[in-house]
């Protein structure tokens, strides 16, 4: 028997590209839950393109990234300690 295997998918996902998503859905289908981690701070020399809220949404709205579950309204509510949303989960 194995334990729950999750999967962190970190970027900054700034936009969400076809590749993004690619990676998202066959990472979903190797583990039980998948971490979408969106990187709060751009390394981008003129900043984001999007804001973190912004990005999250597209995530969330993405067709494609509707996999088994939905991002949960309480994990995407809740804040890490630097005050940024909490990572979609799957």
């Amino acid at each position: 028997m194995t334990g729950h295997r999750l999967a962190v998918v970190p970027g900054s996902y700034d936009p969400i590209t076809n590749g993004h998503v690619d990676v998202i859905t066959r990472t979903a289908e190797l583990f039980d839950e998948v971490v979408v981690a969106v990187v709060a701070r751009s390394i981008r020399k003129f900043g984001a393109l999007f804001s973190l809220e912004e990005r999250l949404e597209l995530i969330a709205t993405r067709p494609g990234t509707c996999l088994p579950c939905a991002p949960s309204p309480s994990t995407r509510s809740s804040s890490s300690s630097r005050g940024a949303p909490a990572p979609p989960r799957w």
